[in-house]
Order: C-alpha cells, then structure tokens, then sequence
C-alpha cells in the first residue's frame, strides 16, 4: 500500500476512536445528569407540590383494569397513586386501582409508548394487603427504585421513587 494511503487509514482510524470516546463520556454526563434530577425532584417534591396537581388520566391508562385480580379483592385496601415526575407525562397523576401492567406496549395499562428505553411490558404493580408492590418483568433496562435496580418483587412506601426508562413516577399514598 502507498504511504499517503496508510497516513489517511491513520488519522481515519484516530478519528474513530475519539469520536467513540466522546460518545461514552456523553452516555456517562448524561446518566449523572439524569440522577442528579431525580434527587432534585425528590427533595423539591412534597405534599403541597403533589396536592396541587389535578389527577388527569390520558388515553392510554385504563384505570381499573385487574390484570388477574377481581376488583373486589382490593375494597377497603389504602388507594395509591403515581405521580410522574419525569417522561412523557411529567406532571401527571395516576390512580392504581387494581394490579397495573407497566411498559411500551399499548396493552399496559400504563403505556410508556414514547419511551425507546422501557420494554413492552416492563414493569407490574400490585395492591397487597400489605400495601404497595412492584416487580420486574425482566425488562431490557431494569427498573430502578429510590436509585437501586430491583431483581425481587420490592415493598414501595409513600415518597419512593421508581424509574422505568425514562419516566420517574413518585408513590403518593392517600
């Protein structure tokens, strides 16, 4: 091969590398960033914050829908609610009535359709006697709560925070 070629494969290659450099330190700013929001959030969010906010239900929440549950088993159990702090529908209340089904796919009961990093069916929360309960469904990305990935179904008291791809959502107990 002639030198100039070798020379231009050279700086080519160099190029490659810095620019796959530059791309892990942006994934890696952009995770601490995200992190760094949600102690934010978490410490901005309270009662008044939480209060003040209309309960809405888009189209694609269906409220009330049991994933393998009668809704008789729930009566007279503590209401929950999600509020979601970051995503698509930042802002945003949702009721739980019955066990809800939490990912990308439109069958959720809560579709994250938007979020290219929750899987098609991510997460599931049930109502318990003892309260409030989330799972992994052996998602791609994992769910996270208060900042630790989950692997057993996991106890989520008022204030927690639980992170699926994108969206934040807060437990709010009435």
């Amino acid at each position: 091969m002639p030198v100039p070629l070798l020379e231009l494969f050279k700086y080519v290659f160099i190029a490659i590398v810095w620019l796959f450099f530059l791309r892990v330190l942006r994934a890696i700013w952009v995770e601490v960033k995200s992190s760094e929001s949600v102690k934010k959030v978490r410490n901005v969010s309270g009662g008044e914050k939480t209060s003040n906010l209309k309960a809405t239900v888009p189209s694609n929440v269906r409220e009330g829908v049991a994933v393998g549950a009668s809704s008789s088993v729930h009566t007279g159990l503590e209401e929950f609610r999600l509020l979601a702090l970051e995503g698509s529908f930042k802002g945003r209340e949702f009721r739980v009535k019955n066990d809800m089904l939490l990912g990308r796919s439109n069958e959720c009961d809560l579709s994250l359709a938007e979020d290219n990093f929750a899987s098609s069916q991510h997460a599931k929360l049930q109502i318990r006697p003892d309260g409030l309960w989330i799972e992994d469904l052996d998602s791609t990305n994992g769910t996270i709560v208060n900042s630790l990935m989950i692997a057993t179904p996991t106890h989520l008291e008022r204030g927690d925070l639980i992170k699926i791809g994108k969206s934040v959502f807060e437990v709010i107990r009435l």
